[in-house]
């Protein structure tokens, strides 16, 4: 007696091996010796989580849904190591449920990344993973961190165009006031922490936790972070953002321990300059001071009558203020110490009525000081210099 089978998504896969188990020797149909036909691949459809921001799985078991396609049959799929059931033969869909320890076991940091792998009629094993799922995860459970530590990395800048030495790419010791550039803070831990909360504090200033400091984006002076894999210690990085000129100082805390020594990040101000209140006379030369707690760059002279004045540094000794790079001998003085140089200022004899300079400087971050001088009057008997 004949049995008719009737139309189900089981009866379709098995009828689909009946019409491709016809072959050779080798036991496996002829369409496995076509690369291109035998060859599979998959697409995810449901439970991969694609934005970086997504909250952390609480719902479980975790659905993920596989569509895969192939010209030989697909014998079975395996999702994060967790086999798949077909649940469509007709769009030859595979679900798999993964609990909470299946995510746990594919862990990556602070997300699980669940291989898709199959095997068809035409291989003897699983193949290598034809997509992956990623899934937010939540903290590591029971994860303890141990050796807690900070490190504060300076932003890199280069020498302004302005600067006599030419384009040098160098690493500051301090970052700006005025938020044009910010620090990176990596906190790292023992092997074994990874997927473990740690927490980032400031005395002052705020964090940001994008790949580049947002000001907008910036939080108060903590932020939460996730050590993630990498090399032998797992990290977590984040940007730090001053509030005031000065220094802060950055601890770590986690599992109710700390660093053992909090990191200081120094902030400069813009660079200063103080010279005379009064008109100069002529001949007669005239100190200004140059302060700066970052590295200096550079200076300019800006003249209403070109050449009227003349303005070079004399301490140290490096000459006419135009084209002269400062960042060699501010970084001489020391990181931590503040960068003191004194310029002379001279009006010429014949300096004309009006005459009048502006001389700027700048630090390496392009914050600014200017200070402007001017001619004093001739006297009433048109002599003019100094008495």
């Amino acid at each position: 007696m004949m049995r008719t089978l009737k139309p189900s998504s089981a009866n379709a896969v098995f009828l689909l091996g009946l019409l491709v188990s016809c072959g050779d020797d080798d036991g496996k149909p002829d369409a496995c010796d076509d690369s291109q036909a035998a060859a599979i691949t998959a697409v995810i459809t449901q439970g991969d989580t694609v934005s970086p921001n997504a909250a952390p799985i609480s719902t479980f078991p975790h659905m993920v849904v596989v569509r895969t396609s192939s010209g030989v049959l697909v014998e079975a799929v395996r999702i994060g190591g967790v086999s798949a059931a077909l649940s469509s033969a007709t769009d030859l869909e595979w679900t798999a449920k993964l609990s909470s320890a299946d995510l746990e076991h594919n862990r990556n940091g602070t997300q699980a990344d669940l291989a898709v792998t199959a095997k068809t009629i035409c291989m003897d094993g699983y193949g290598g993973a034809l997509a992956t799922a990623t899934v937010p995860l939540g903290p590591a459970p029971g994860v303890t961190v141990a050796d807690l530590e900070v490190e504060v990395t300076y932003p890199d800048t280069m020498e302004r165009a302005g600067g006599a030495s030419g384009a040098s790419g160098f690493s500051e010791c301090s970052v700006p006031a005025d938020l044009s550039a910010a620090a990176l803070v990596t906190v790292r831990a023992a092997k074994g922490s990874e997927g473990a909360r740690v927490t980032l504090q400031a005395s002052t200033g705020s964090f940001a936790s994008g790949k580049a400091a947002d000001v907008d984006a910036a939080t108060p002076a903590s932020i939460e972070l996730t050590l993630k894999p990498t090399g032998d210690r797992p990290q977590a990085i984040a940007y730090w953002l001053p509030s005031a000129a000065g220094h802060a100082l950055i601890t770590a805390f986690a599992n109710g321990d700390a660093t053992d020594e909090p990191q200081t990040i120094q902030v400069a101000s813009a660079p200063t300059l103080h010279g005379p209140s009064v008109p100069l006379e002529r001949e007669q030369t005239y100190s200004i001071t140059l302060r700066a707690k970052g590295t200096l760059d550079h200076c300019s002279l800006e003249e209403v009558v070109t050449g009227a004045a003349k303005v070079v540094f004399s301490e140290p000794d490096l000459g006419d203020v135009s084209g002269q790079s400062l960042i060699d001998a501010s970084r001489a003085a020391g990181c931590e110490n503040t960068k003191v140089f004194t310029l002379n200022v001279t009006f010429g004899k014949d300096a004309a009525e009006g005459a009048e300079g502006t001389l700027r400087c700048y630090d390496t971050f392009d914050q600014e000081a200017h200070f402007t001088f001017t001619v004093a009057e001739n006297a009433e008997d048109g002599a003019g210099g100094a008495n």
